[in-house]
């Protein structure tokens, strides 16, 4: 054994840009120089023992393993940070999808399993941030009657739809600035908290594209339109209660600290 010895250790991957020194990758490990020594030192016999310049071993890592493509997702919850990120736009239509903790899967079958995560919550409306992806995608339906009539009945809402929506990076556009604020409004990612007082405008334009790619355009006014205002602050990382004073929001403070607990709950199971 003669010269030198380089001392090192494993670190993750993305901490290399802290440490100059990293050379060999292996599996999201990089390996760091700790340190240049005499290999005549005892040190690196115990280290290296005869072979100069050791090449450690990166820790094990532990395969993750993704669930498949589900009928329907779990809602994330009030507390989830995903629920307060802006979204980033689809740029591909063609490429799969991977919704955290599942399997990659086509923009069609994430809408059509949006759609009925919204049926099995027996909500209106649904974006895709609720089930933990962070890109402009919502759906929404058009029932016989308003939802509230609908709230808490066992009749399959799908015998109720007129007309269901698929919006592909959304854009609004405001059609009349007259506001509303008499309608109760809640969210399937904050359930069993309704309110009245969220200010929305009467009649909005969407500018959007389909699942093929294929820009369209639906106007809407009155409930429909509170329903798509209500889904694009989720594109935009806001929340319903967002819109209220603080005095209201602090009468939900024992079931919001709830619902947090949850969502922590709820991840770490998602991330096991």
């Amino acid at each position: 054994m003669s010269g030198w010895i380089d001392i090192q250790e494993w670190i993750p991957e993305h901490t290399r840009t802290q440490y100059p020194n990293s050379g060999t990758q292996a599996r999201g490990w990089a390996l760091h120089l700790v340190r240049r020594v005499p290999a005549a030192w005892p040190e690196c016999r115990k280290i290296s023992g005869t072979v100069p310049n050791p090449v450690l071993k990166p820790p094990a890592l532990k395969p993750k393993v993704l669930r498949p493509q589900p009928s329907a997702y779990p809602i994330r919850l009030y507390g989830d940070p995903v629920l307060r990120r802006k979204a980033n736009a689809v740029s591909d239509f063609a490429a799969p999808i991977n919704v955290p903790g599942y399997a990659a899967a086509s923009l069609k079958q994430v809408a059509r399993s949006l759609l009925e995560t919204m049926f099995e919550a027996r909500g209106v409306g649904i974006a895709a941030p609720q089930v933990g992806l962070s890109q402009r995608l919502f759906v929404a339906v058009e029932y016989e009657d308003d939802e509230e009539e609908n709230e808490g009945q066992d009749r399959p809402l799908r015998s109720k739809v007129l007309r269901d929506f698929v919006f592909v990076n959304p854009v609004m556009t405001v059609l009349n600035k007259k506001k509303d604020a008499d309608l109760t409004e809640g969210c399937l990612s904050i359930p069993n908290i309704y309110e009245e007082g969220v200010k929305r405008n009467r009649a909005v334009r969407i500018d959007y594209f389909d699942l093929d790619g294929h820009p369209q355009s639906v106007e809407a006014e009155d409930y429909l339109a509170r329903v798509f205002q209500h889904e694009m602050d989720h594109l935009s990382g806001v929340l319903f209660l967002d819109h209220l004073p603080a005095s209201v929001t602090d009468e939900y403070r024992r079931e919001l600290s709830a619902l947090q607990r949850q969502a922590k709950a709820n991840l770490k199971e998602l991330e096991g």
